[in-house]
């Protein structure tokens, strides 16, 4: 019953943490074809990849929210936590952030329509997209702080103090969800690219079998993301407490192994991608690269429900959780590459379709 609460708690946080990334590095991402899309060349290339990206955006966004709520319903039912504080917090959050998204789009709409050749409001608009990413990340972000922190310190001073520990992370957990947000979302768009056709206008300048344009735009998001976590991530480390930092280093247990394994991947990834951006007519380069990257997320969000065990249990918290164990890794990584092969067979089948018609 431990491993299958495991394998359904990490599964569900997979699945939250790449649609909450897609989400999160999807605003910038779209706001940079958006730009392409009215200066410099190609525009009506980046006018589709916008167009078609704006429509999946509420929809990954709102399974983000979805995936969340299940995986919090896990941790209830694995802890044994009082949420409702949560619930309500977090309600008035995304109804108040939900009030912004409104006013700040629909204002923008507005601008576009009254005020088309006004100077400076496509910097206006950048600026209010920033902003709504900012928020949706520190949304995210203080959710998972709070969760722990309001449902075992409510009425007590000193373990107030004790989970005051948790808002140390906030920063360099913020970063953290950015970066992952623009490396996720690169990846995305690389495998995207590596499986559609190229563009006739393309082929003629650089044929290949895929889009290289897009594998290019994808990769570059991806290193974008990927290297300031260079930095990042050791800020992360050094903000949990000593308890958590030794069992990730100690060398023995399966998350230590699995932690130093995840470090390697993210130096193969940076090594391919750099390479892929060289020799993009390459599909191995784009591949390895992005599969190092998507096997170090998978592994990162099974060391991420590690370390929290590892914290509630230096807080004096009972919980039935067992320790991480390789059937469980075994399980997790068989159906995240089953959903990766299901989800560019759709993306194969979708654009073979479309070229018979």
């Amino acid at each position: 019953m431990d491993i299958l609460l495991q394998i359904l708690q990490a599964i569900s946080f997979l699945f939250h943490g790449i649609l909450k990334n897609l989400a999160i590095g999807g605003i910038p991402i779209l706001m940079m074809m958006r730009y392409r899309s009215a200066n410099g060349d190609a525009q009506a290339y980046y006018r589709t990849l916008a167009q078609d990206m704006g429509r999946l955006m509420p929809m990954v966004l709102g399974l983000a929210v979805v995936f969340g709520l299940m995986n919090w319903a896990v941790v209830r039912w694995q802890y044994e936590w009082t949420l409702l504080p949560i619930w309500g917090s977090s309600l008035i959050s995304w109804l108040g952030l939900l009030l912004l998204l409104v006013i700040g789009f629909g204002g923008m709409v507005w601008l576009r329509r009254a005020h088309a050749e006004t100077p400076g409001l496509q910097w206006m608009i950048a600026c209010l997209v920033i902003i709504c990413m900012i928020l949706i990340a520190g949304l995210f972000v203080s959710s998972h702080i709070n969760m722990p922190m309001l449902s075992n310190s409510a009425g007590n001073d000193e373990r107030l103090v004790e989970s005051a520990a948790l808002l140390s992370t906030f920063w360099p957990r913020l970063l953290h969800t950015v970066c992952s947000g623009l490396a996720i979302t690169g990846v995305a768009l690389a495998i995207y690219g590596s499986l559609r056709p190229q563009s006739r206008e393309d082929h003629q300048k650089d044929p290949a079998p895929y889009d290289i344009r897009l594998v290019r735009f994808g990769v570059g998001w991806a290193l974008a993301g990927t290297v300031p976590q260079v930095v990042v991530g050791p800020w992360f480390m050094l903000a949990l407490p000593a308890q958590v930092r030794v069992h990730l280093i100690e060398g023995t247990s399966v998350v230590s192994l699995i932690f130093f394994l995840s470090l390697t991947l993210t130096l193969l990834s940076l090594v391919l991608l750099n390479s892929s951006l060289m020799i993009p007519q390459k599909r191995g380069l784009v591949w390895g690269g992005v599969g190092s990257l998507i096997l170090t997320t998978v592994l990162m969000v099974l060391i991420r429900e590690e370390v929290r065990n590892v914290w509630l249990l230096s807080l004096g918290e009972r919980i039935h959780a067992a320790p991480l164990s390789w059937p469980v890794v075994i399980v997790v990584l068989g159906i995240a590459g089953a959903g990766l092969y299901l989800g560019c067979r759709c993306v194969t089948l979708s654009h073979k379709a479309v070229a018979t018609r």
